[in-house]
């Protein structure tokens, strides 16, 4: 894969070889070598390394305050509190950003203590800074125009607004409890500076910020003309498979970047609602997904302390966000591919998941109930390997899901498959694909992920397989008396089975490979090229059928 230019990130070996053979194999396959001493106490050091990170628990780092924005350099002698309180709530905000400017420019450590001080004095007038809303007095936001509120959420509000260049831009404002929780407030500290992280890598498919200020705790960003996926989904517009797979590719694209950047970028909080469709009010032939609020969702562990989730308990949140932390890391990425796992169900089903339904035992019957039976015409099984895709997403195990990697290239499969179906090469993928236009196993089979292939016991036990190494799809259909079928009447039944399932297997491009005529056990074996099946699925589809109902004597 190394050769095909495909990178899966870093990579660590813990090793006690240090000789050059070991160090150059090591660089040539891409692993990052973390050496340890054998004493003769043997692997002491690598067991107490072992330990010592069972043993660790993760906490963010202290944001730091966020130095307001196009207030850079301004001074001016800020009034007493209770001569403040008394003007507008702008004016308020201008000064009391200007001060803060001052103050965050100072050497770290001093201006830190000094701006926890500036609040505790002035948190009257920082009470006021907050007043935002419609009202002729309030509709002035740092030199922005409020024109109204456009959406309003557990944790703030969404403004349109025209800047004062004119421009028709959003502006989110917090809750005006993120003044008194410090965790809230760390946690728009971090999503600014992830925001700011993102723009400067150019990560394209997000909604960045162009300013911000937390007195009161808010941020600009471009105004979308569009809607969110939550609005979309109800309103009927992404009603079929080309839409939905379109939709979860670019998602699934823009949250991979933002964790490949080498600062790592997690959302942890993907669900529809943060999910936008760009510009699809003045075109909706073109779907373009942005994402809003990278790291704003509140979790746990946050520099050691909990946020209140009660605000905002959903099925898109991860277990481990809401419930006992030790079920996994909670700045893992895997947070997001459950969150993304859980808005793909709801766009694929229009029904928002409910809270731990991932949990729930007919969770995988759920998915089949909502997905599987939506069918596609194009690639028939398509909705089941999406519906996989979301089981392994949203497993409450968090080393079991699939990361965004793997999440990006099923869906990359599948948009293929849409696409243009002869082009695909997968043998795994082409093996399921006939799997599911057996019209006698169809609903029956099992998938096994690891081996490539699907296992159905009906009267025989049928086998079809993805060999990616041979390139050949592979049929196996075995069948053994288990006493109830009479002996003397089944050899007829047996031959006429194998004649005629090798005779429509090998008039369909199929090879066979063995047929075992037996009263007692039986059946055929058969494969195909990869390369036949671009123009003759459905007739190696049908003669795979055929072969099987043969087998099953009834």
């Amino acid at each position: 894969m190394q050769e095909r230019g495909v990178s899966f990130g870093d990579h660590f070996w813990i090793t006690h070889r240090n000789d050059r053979k070991t160090i150059d194999w090591a660089e040539n396959a891409g692993l990052r070598i973390i050496y340890y001493e054998v004493t003769t106490e043997g692997h002491a050091d690598l067991f107490q390394s072992l330990q010592g990170l069972r043993a660790f628990t993760s906490k963010d780092e202290v944001p730091p305050p966020v130095i307001p924005s196009k207030s850079k350099g301004v001074t001016t002698l800020l009034p007493a509190p209770d001569d403040l309180e008394r003007e507008s709530p702008e004016q308020i905000r201008l000064a009391l950003n200007a001060a803060a400017v001052e103050i965050l420019n100072k050497e770290a450590d001093l201006s830190v203590k000094e701006y926890e001080a500036f609040w505790k004095k002035y948190s009257e007038a920082i009470y006021r800074a907050w007043s935002v809303n419609t009202d002729p007095r309030n509709r002035v936001l740092f030199g922005h125009q409020i024109d109204g509120e456009h959406a309003h959420g557990a944790f703030g509000r969404v403004f349109k607004a025209k800047a004062p260049s004119g421009q028709v831009v959003a502006i989110k404002v917090l809750h005006g409890d993120v003044r008194t929780d410090k965790a809230m407030l760390d946690s728009f500290r971090r999503g600014v500076r992830s925001m700011q992280i993102l723009s400067r890598r150019a990560i394209e498919g997000i909604v960045p910020y162009r300013l911000a200020w937390e007195i009161p705790a808010c941020a600009v960003m471009d105004f979308i003309d569009g809607p969110n996926l939550e609005e979309a989904v109800e309103s009927g517009y992404l009603d079929d498979w080309p839409d939905i797979i379109s939709i979860s590719l670019q998602l699934a694209k823009i949250i991979e970047r933002a964790h490949l950047l080498p600062e790592r970028v997690l959302h942890r909080d993907v669900r529809p609602a943060n999910v936008m469709l760009k510009d699809y009010y003045a075109d909706n032939s073109k779907l373009r997904v942005v994402v809003l609020d990278f790291d704003l969702s509140w979790h746990q562990g946050a520099v050691g302390q909990s946020i209140d989730w009660s605000k905002s308990i959903s099925g898109f949140v991860a277990p481990e966000l809401t419930v006992d932390s030790r079920r996994g890391f909670t700045r893992s990425a895997l947070v997001d591919s459950f969150g993304i796992g859980m808005t793909f169900f709801f766009v694929a089903s229009g029904e928002k998941p409910l809270y731990l339904q991932h949990q729930h035992g007919d969770w995988r019957d759920t998915l089949k109930e909502r997905i599987v039976k939506r069918g596609c015409k194009q690639w028939r099984s398509l909705p089941v390997r999406f519906a996989r895709l979301i089981d392994f997403a949203t497993r409450n195990k968090q080393t079991e899901r699939w990361d965004m990697t793997r999440i990006r290239g099923e869906l990359e499969r599948l948009q293929l498959a849409l696409q243009s179906p002869k082009t695909i090469q997968s043998a795994e993928m082409l093996a399921e694909e006939i799997s599911c236009r057996c019209d006698l196993i169809a609903a029956a089979y099992e998938w096994d992920v690891d081996r490539n292939e699907s296992i159905t016991t009906l009267r025989s036990q049928i086998r079809i397989i993805g060999n990616e190494t041979t390139r050949r799809v592979e049929l196996k259909v075995n069948w053994t008396n288990m006493g109830q079928d009479a002996y003397k009447n089944i050899a007829k039944y047996v031959m006429k089975a194998r004649d005629q399932s090798y005779s429509k297997l090998k008039r369909a491009g199929w090879r066979v490979e063995s047929a075992k005529l037996d009263v007692i056990d039986a059946g055929i074996e058969a494969s195909c090229a990869v390369s036949d099946l671009k123009d003759r699925l459905d007739e190696a589809s049908s003669a795979a059928n055929e072969a099987i109902k043969l087998f099953q004597f009834q």
